[in-house]
C-alpha cells in the first residue's frame, strides 16, 4: 500500500504506542533525496514538522 507523507505522518504518530511499526520504501535512497518534479507539493505545518523531527523514543 502506498501512503505518501499522510501514512509517514501516521506511522511517526504511532510513536510510544508500544507497536512494532516499519515502512518499507522500493525506489533508492538517492532517488528520494532527488526526486523528480511530479507537480505535486507537499504543504507542513509548523506542528507537524516538529513532530517528524523529534527524536526516535526507545
Amino acid at each position: 500500500m502506498a501512503c505518501g507523507s499522510a501514512g509517514l505522518c501516521f506511522a511517526r504518530s504511532l510513536q510510544g504506542s508500544g507497536l512494532r511499526i516499519a515502512l518499507v520504501e522500493k525506489q533508492q535512497e538517492a532517488a528520494l533525496g532527488a526526486p523528480a518534479d511530479d507537480g505535486r507539493e507537499i504543504a507542513i505545518n509548523r506542528h507537524s514538522l516538529r513532530r517528524l523531527r523529534a527524536p526516535q523514543r526507545a
